[in-house]
């Protein structure tokens, strides 16, 4: 595989004329040289195993990948993503595309005329902590329990003790929760939590507060903040398997 990986890299270096020097220069250098990284870069966004998909998962995946084209305008590459090993009581599969943003997410809930309601002013992305601006740099999946409503098991568990807790619980982040939920509205046309509010507890903002996602007066999709250690039966968060 090394070897014909770079042979194909010799001959697309040829087709492109690249210059003796340029060439002479990525042999020196060896791993300090750019080319060495973007070879890197490559093939770590491959699949690193081969995967027996069910028809089920493949037919998830048909449907991300319309998701996406339809409201994002992206045509997502399902080969290069990891499925993680299901297990019991999650059945709904969650793809986060390439290239995908939570300015953007948001304003697609605005263009679709799904009412909505923000705590901050300005954008959502300079609200939250640096780690959770820009774009998401490799598509990747995850499993979910398939309910509207957030997690019962979840309820009255503080962000706080999430991350503090002996046992490390996985959690969906602000901008997976905010994708979830416009596949959910695609499919059905109806919202998550009508009853109670998703806690994204893996997710800060800039001031330290963790986002929640439920809904203002019954009708408009809200996004707020609460303190790490806020615990409510009705604030649940929604337990990921990566």
């Amino acid at each position: 595989m090394c070897l014909s990986a770079g042979a194909r890299f010799a001959t697309k270096l040829g087709s492109i004329e690249a210059p003796h020097d340029l060439v002479d220069a990525f042999l020196k250098e060896g791993d300090s040289h750019p080319f060495y990284q973007a070879i890197i870069e490559y093939f770590a966004s491959k699949p690193s195993v081969i995967q027996d998909l069910t028809p089920w998962t493949v037919s998830a995946l048909m449907n991300w990948r319309d998701f996406y084209q339809k409201y994002f305008g992206i045509d997502l590459d399902t080969t290069s993503i990891r499925i993680p090993e299901k297990v019991n009581g999650f059945d709904r599969l969650v793809v986060i595309a390439k290239g995908v943003r939570l300015n953007q997410v948001w304003n697609i809930y605005k263009d679709r005329e799904i009412p909505t309601w923000q705590w901050w002013s300005g954008s959502l992305e300079n609200a939250m902590q640096e780690s959770e601006r820009g774009s998401v740099k490799r598509s990747y999946a995850f499993w979910v329990r398939d309910s509207q409503e957030a997690d019962d098991e979840m309820k009255n568990i503080s962000a706080e003790m999430i991350a503090n807790g002996e046992e490390k619980i996985d959690v969906e982040n602000l901008l997976e929760r905010l994708v979830h939920g416009l596949k959910f509205w695609d499919e059905t046309k109806k919202h998550l939590d009508v009853n109670n509010i998703t806690l994204c507890a893996s997710s800060r903002y800039a001031d330290g507060l963790v986002p929640f996602v439920g809904r203002l007066d019954g009708s408009r999709v809200f996004v707020g903040g609460y303190d790490p250690s806020y615990r409510y039966s009705c604030l649940r968060a929604r337990q990921a398997v990566r």
